[in-house]
């Protein structure tokens, strides 16, 4: 074998071992991007199914506390019973609902 051969074997061995380099790191990453992804599929679906409807039963007892105080302010400056007929009956019924719904998803 000549200097030539020799030199040719060396640098498809070389080739060989950078191209399968290059291949071990691209199965590498793409194990961590698929498992990242699903590692973020999971915290999604949490949010999604647990979070989800507990931030929508904050925010219904958020809006029905917003029109009681507005019921409010608007029977202490016109002096209407009507205000206070309606923050009664929101107190009555409405808010036992949303209150206990909040606490159970706690």
């Amino acid at each position: 074998m000549n200097k030539l051969e020799k030199k040719s074997i060396e640098l498809e061995s070389n080739l060989l071992h950078s191209h399968f380099l290059v291949a071990v790191l691209g199965i590498f990453m793409l194990i961590i991007g698929a498992s990242a992804s699903l590692w973020l599929r999971g915290y999604a679906l949490d949010l999604a199914t647990v979070s989800g409807p507990k931030l929508q039963s904050i925010n219904k007892l958020q809006t029905a506390l917003q029109q009681s105080v507005s019921n409010l302010r608007a029977w202490m400056s016109i002096n209407d019973k009507e205000f206070m007929i309606n923050r009664k009956n929101a107190w009555d019924n409405n808010m036992p609902i949303l209150i206990s719904s909040a606490i159970f998803l706690k």
